[in-house]
């Protein structure tokens, strides 16, 4: 018998438990889980780029939507206005495709529909809107009210376009300028970005959204060591108190 066969002829005879190949698999499939989460890398949650001004607006259902609704929540933002038959309807996709995703992966982040008609766009037809579109309650809110209050808020708050009417000769309406961004907000109201409603810029932002929503629990989780909020509260408890609780916040506690 030759070398090689005897060799191999060893090597057949081995038990599993003494073949250094069946160990090398068993050390894969069980340490390469284990530290799977220390060599994952999550990128740091996107800057401030601004701050929301405190506002009172209405609501689809006619109740007052502000500053304090949207306190405590991560949100992500768009721009429309009800006639409109051009970028508006991929807008509207572009958000519902977004509640999708958060409503079945359970992530706390909410929507929000700004008009930039709100001489036509009244909450009544608002809510006929967000019925059409599937919106979901307590999910995905509509927003209306006076114009110049409107205008200060898109234009001043959100930092982005708001045309003026454009009327046909016969004088229905043809187009108010907006921009097509999805413009992220954190539970402060604070802009954190803006992102286009392509493939790219939807997957972004739910991304994005979900690491400042990550931001947001960690500062928690903080303030209730701290003793800021007490483990007990209730989350509208700590929503009237966050802003001043998380600002108490030492670093060293982060």
């Amino acid at each position: 018998m030759s070398a090689s066969s005897e060799t191999k002829a060893a090597g057949d005879g081995l038990r599993w438990y003494q073949n250094p190949w069946v160990w090398g698999v068993i050390f894969g499939l069980v340490f390469i889980p284990l530290i799977r989460p220390l060599t994952r890398h999550v990128p740091a949650p996107p800057p401030v780029m601004g701050q929301l001004p405190v506002f009172s607006l209405v609501d689809q259902d006619g109740a007052p939507f502000g500053t304090e609704q949207m306190a405590g929540d991560v949100w992500v933002v768009g721009f429309f206005f009800t006639s409109c038959r051009t970028v508006c309807p991929r807008i509207l996709a572009a958000m519902n495709s977004l509640q999708d995703k958060y409503v079945s992966f359970d992530h706390d982040v909410r929507l929000l529909t700004v008009t930039v008609d709100p001489t036509t766009d009244t909450p009544e037809v608002l809510a006929t809107k967000a019925a059409e579109i599937g919106a979901q309650a307590g999910v995905w809110s509509f927003i209306t009210g006076d114009e110049p209050e409107v205008r200060r808020l898109v234009e001043g708050g959100f930092a982005t376009a708001m045309g003026e009417r454009e009327v046909e000769p016969g004088g229905a309406l043809l187009d108010i300028a907006h921009t097509e961004k999805l413009v992220l907000i954190d539970w402060q109201g604070r802009i954190r970005g803006y992102y286009a409603i392509d493939e790219l810029g939807l997957d972004e932002v739910y991304h994005r959204s979900r690491h400042v929503l990550r931001e947001r629990k960690e500062l928690e989780r903080a303030a209730r060591r701290h003793g800021s909020i007490s483990p007990e509260a209730t989350r509208g408890d700590a929503v009237v108190h966050r802003f001043a609780a998380l600002s108490a916040v030492p670093e060293s506690c982060l």
